[in-house]
């Protein structure tokens, strides 16, 4: 017989290993946590009720429950689980019209984990999508039997739910096994219907069988014409060079749009190829998505630095107007801020994050947010970012407006500048707003017009660039109209030479 004490304290030492800190532990030895799966089922299994009941035990990450079923009492076994640190972990047995022939009473227990789905071994594309529910009945039975359970949804989002088991004697240690179980979708419950007692989970897809919304469309559309106006940017500055690059200022506000538009390009294929990956239901191996988390996240820091490097250098030139800096000196400071920061800032997410399986979200590949709160580490950066350009922009403006004019060259610089502080003032909080509608998206129980701003926000980046880079620069209308008339009037020549 097991004390009741002394099930209070082997039950203590098992919720120890399932809080939420040695669960990221338990990862690595995963087929010794399927042993102790079929450890803790052996234990309650060997139960024996003091004074004919099974003493409930609640705890966070585990609760048992029982009941012992004789001549004299109901013949159904109804047990209910409620996790309170989430809402969502719900959970119900029903054993009904129990028809047990025998002269000896029945004990039943059931025993709920709410994070062991974390630590079992997954080879699947389908995900734990709810409580893992052990039911043991002791002695065991002959007779035909069915139990039904209910599994709240975790992720309602998910799709194609389906009632497994723990199979102990497939390879490895085991494995989900859906045999002996029917299933029945009931909004946010499944309904389970098994033969036999062992432990159950129900397994959900993390991709949608639903065909492309409208604001997927609208994510491909526009990140499809980001690319290519960031091509068509890139190709005109390189073609376009040293015609506009003839004063310091202009070089080095080159610069910082030629690197803007690279980082912004690299991060906007990054993330067209992971989202198309998504959509098309291909599961994204765990060292992939990792990758490009890591690249988008690092690219879309890279576009951030990069416009407070355009910033700083307007400020500092604003001070400094006739400072005589070298380009190679503001280059080397342009490009360790730009890039070396953004290296700083990503590796660091990564190694304080990935030793916890937290980088990334369980259902994308995209910075996690509901664990690590790892997505931090790009809009916080980018909202310091938006305020310190929005500061120099204010200053800037206001200094250019009240400074005499002087000399030619002192009034060209005053005019770069000038073209300058107007695109940090538009941009640069047109690409923080972005990410602070990101934010918000994750945020459970937000409106879903912020996923829609953030799509559109998002998506159109590149496009939004795209006239600062080209449309709105007189120096590059100007070379273009006349590489446009220098490329005409051959033809015209030609033409009325024919005539």
């Amino acid at each position: 017989l097991i004390k009741y004490f002394k099930c209070e304290r082997i039950l203590d030492f098992s919720t120890r290993i399932f809080v939420w800190k040695l669960v990221k532990t338990w990862k690595h030895v995963q087929n010794g946590s399927s042993q102790l799966l079929g450890s803790v089922e052996q234990f309650i299994g060997s139960l024996q009720p003091i004074n004919q009941s099974i003493p409930s035990i609640i705890h966070d990450s585990l609760q048992i429950k029982g009941t012992v079923l004789g001549k004299s009492s109901t013949s159904i076994y109804n047990s209910s689980f409620a996790f309170l640190q989430s809402a969502g972990l719900r959970g119900n047995v029903l054993i009904e019209d129990v028809k047990f022939d025998i002269e000896k009473s029945i004990t039943i227990v059931s025993v709920a984990y709410s994070t062991i789905e974390h630590i079992i071994p997954q080879d699947r594309k389908e995900m734990v999508n709810s409580l893992v529910m052990t039911t043991v009945i002791n002695p065991q039975i002959n007779e035909d039997f069915q139990i039904k359970m209910a599994f709240a949804k975790r992720e309602k989002a998910m799709s194609n739910p389906q009632c497994v088991f723990w199979n102990f004697s497939l390879a490895e240690g085991g494995n989900w096994d859906n045999t002996g179980c029917e299933t029945k979708d009931d909004g946010d419950n499944v309904i389970c219907s098994c033969n036999h007692t062992t432990s159950f989970a129900m397994l959900m897809s993390p991709y949608q069988e639903t065909s492309l919304d409208e604001l997927t469309y609208l994510t491909y559309i526009g990140l499809s014409l980001s690319i290519v106006s960031l091509m068509i940017c890139l190709g005109i500055e390189l073609l376009v060079w040293k015609s506009v690059t003839k004063t310091r200022i202009a070089y080095l506000r080159h610069v910082c749009i030629l690197n803007i538009s690279v980082s912004l390009l690299s991060a906007d294929i990054c993330f067209i190829v992971v989202a198309a990956t998504h959509d098309q239901n291909y599961e994204v191996e765990g060292n992939l998505c990792i990758v490009a988390t890591y690249f988008i996240h690092y690219f879309y820091l890279c576009v951030f630095f990069w416009m407070l490097a355009l910033g700083l250098m307007l400020f500092y030139h604003l001070i400094f107007l006739l400072h005589n800096t070298s380009k190679t000196t503001m280059k080397t400071i342009g490009f360790c801020l730009g890039y070396i920061c953004p290296l700083i800032i990503s590796i660091i997410t990564l190694a304080s994050t990935l030793p916890y399986s937290s980088y990334t979200r369980k259902k994308s590949c995209f910075l996690n947010w509901e664990e690590s709160k790892a997505l931090l580490a790009l809009v916080i950066p980018a909202m310091i970012i938006v305020a310190i350009n929005t500061i120099v922009t204010a200053v800037v403006i206001a200094k250019i407006s009240r400074r005499s004019i002087g000399e030619k060259s002192i009034n060209e610089e005053k005019s770069s500048l000038y073209r300058i502080a107007k695109s940090i003032g538009v941009l640069t909080p047109l690409l923080g707003l972005t990410w602070g509608f990101g934010l918000a998206t994750v945020v459970p129980g937000s409106p879903k017009i912020f996923q829609m701003l953030f799509t559109i926000f998002n998506a159109f980046q590149g496009t939004i660039w795209y006239p600062e880079c080209i449309k709105l620069n007189k120096q590059i209308k100007n070379y273009c109209v006349s590489l446009k008339q220098t490329l005409l009037d051959p033809m015209l020549v030609i033409c009325s030479y024919i005539i």
